[in-house]
């Protein structure tokens, strides 16, 4: 008879505990409980990308659309001033908000939001240029958080944080693939004195990305399996 476990499994990096250990205390675990597990491949960073909030008060939608463009063609020219000529714009959505019983009334206040990303190549192999940049942006933050207080311009612009990104992190998909596998493969050598085996695997998600320094992204991909021990292994 076998027993099935649950289990996220995920790539280390990082040497993993003593799996033979591990497997005895995992096979007497309550079932909602799993094994420590991360997901994690660092690559060089190659965009510093900046999330953006551009907000809007009017009653008039023209209006409204000419003021959140104006301020979106100012941050793009003060960031390529900034950060240099290769920053980009991506616009991601624009959203409204107003009093619901006064929206008959053409006079009724109406908040428009445009959220978006504005991105910046990092040179590759040259630490303070890419510091730079970053640095840039960061100031340019806070220059215009400051200057749209209170809507002053007809506008206020919020800022996140100043993240590492690559371009397109599907791109290292088989390399985490590849190592996920051979970390698989030695949990289950290491269990095998209890019969271990993984089964039903899930078709993986996609390859999410995080900041892990300036010069570092972390790429991530989950892949969910049973482990199952054969308690009548020996």
């Amino acid at each position: 008879m076998s027993l099935a476990r649950s289990l996220s499994v995920a790539l280390v990096l990082a040497p993993l505990p003593a799996l033979a250990s591990w497997s005895e205390s995992y096979e007497r675990a309550e079932p909602e409980q799993r094994p420590p597990a991360q997901a994690e491949l660092v690559v060089p960073a190659e965009l510093a990308r900046l999330s953006f909030s551009v907000k809007v008060i009017n009653p008039e939608l023209d209006r409204a659309l000419y003021s959140v463009k104006a301020a979106s063609d100012e941050l793009l020219k003060r960031a390529k001033a900034a950060a240099g000529p290769g920053a980009t714009l991506r616009l991601r959505n624009l959203g409204t908000q107003s009093d619901r019983e006064k929206s008959f009334k053409s006079s009724t206040p109406v908040q428009y939001a445009l959220e978006g990303e504005l991105e910046v190549a990092l040179p590759a192999g040259d630490f303070f240029a890419r510091a730079r940049i970053v640095a840039a942006l960061e100031n340019l933050s806070r220059e215009l958080e400051s200057s749209t207080r209170d809507f002053k311009p007809g506008y206020l612009m919020t800022f996140g944080q100043v993240e590492s990104r690559v371009k397109d992190p599907e791109v290292h998909r088989a390399t985490l693939l590849k190592l996920w596998n051979a970390r698989a493969k030695e949990l289950v050598e290491a269990a095998s004195g209890q019969g271990a085996q993984l089964s039903g695997c899930d078709v993986p998600g996609r390859v999410a990305q995080r900041t892990a320094a300036m010069e570092e992204v972390e790429l991530t991909l989950e892949v969910s399996c049973k482990l199952s021990f054969n308690r009548g292994a020996k």
